[in-house]
């Protein structure tokens, strides 16, 4: 869904800003996780919460948005392909170049 981008100044100055963000990122959806499968006061309104949850997490194995480079690689990769395919980039490129992986 989206790209989290860092200068390569700051990332080079600063290398600990890309794991600090990844972490602050894994917390924050965690938190909002827990949030919606809070079953007291609900925090959404949608009339069938529970069972949409319920059926995401049998669907995706309890993550439908994974972080990192390894848990997408393959999305990642087919959507290079496809990219080249299209004729949009003319040589699918390394992920190792693109993405930095901090998981």
């Amino acid at each position: 869904m989206h790209t989290l981008v860092i200068r390569e100044a700051i990332w080079k100055k600063h290398p600990w800003v890309s794991s600090s963000l990844f972490c602050a990122f894994e917390a924050s959806k965690a938190k909002a996780a827990e949030m919606m499968a809070y079953s007291g006061a609900m925090v959404y309104m949608t009339p069938w919460l529970f069972d949409d949850l319920e059926e995401m997490n049998s669907v995706f194995g309890g993550d439908p948005w994974p972080y990192g480079l390894e848990a997408n690689r393959h999305h990642l990769g087919t959507f290079l392909r496809y990219l080249v395919e299209e004729g949009f980039l003319p040589k699918k490129p390394n992920l190792e170049k693109l993405f930095l992986d901090v998981s």
